[in-house]
């Protein structure tokens, strides 16, 4: 049938010219030139993957910014996310990993603000920086990540 024709079309795209393939068809049926995609389960578990970590992303930089904001008006940090509320943030945000809000523990002077990431175990806060480890099976995540991860793919020359 036409659907199982597709389906093969659209594996065969992908595994012979990746992602850009990709992009070029769903540009296509944006526009109304192709009909809609069809996405297979694997391909949907991975964009619904990118989806998490890109809102994951947000949430923390916004929680972050927003716990500066209050440092900066009261000199500390807050003892915990619902102080930020309403004058910061409208509401304590969700993990999108989790059915709680992203975690956040006061440590001495500092804090820790983290998601409990896919494995969906709170870890007390154990960072991983290792690019291979994506699964991050046992590590949560926290509004670094990316960045430590970055810093293995681009190295900056050292001063």
């Amino acid at each position: 049938d036409v659907e199982t024709v597709l389906a093969y079309d659209a594996s065969w795209n992908r595994r012979c010219f990746g992602w850009r393939s990709e992009l070029h068809r769903s540009g296509l049926w944006l526009v109304g030139e192709e009909p809609a995609p069809v996405i297979s389960p694997a391909i949907r578990e991975d964009l619904d993957e990118l989806n998490r970590r890109g809102l994951l992303r947000l949430r923390l930089l916004e929680t972050r910014l927003a716990l500066e904001l209050h440092r900066g008006k009261f000199g500390q940090w807050p003892r915990r996310l619902h102080d930020l509320m309403p004058e910061y943030l409208p509401a304590v945000p969700g993990d999108p990993y989790a059915d709680g809000p992203l975690v956040f523990r006061r440590r001495g002077d500092g804090f820790l603000l983290y998601s409990v990431g896919p494995d969906g175990r709170d870890d007390g806060g154990r960072l991983s920086s290792d690019r291979q480890d994506q699964a991050l099976e046992g590590f949560d995540i926290d509004w670094e990540y990316d960045r430590r991860i970055q810093a293995e793919f681009w190295p900056r020359k050292k001063k």
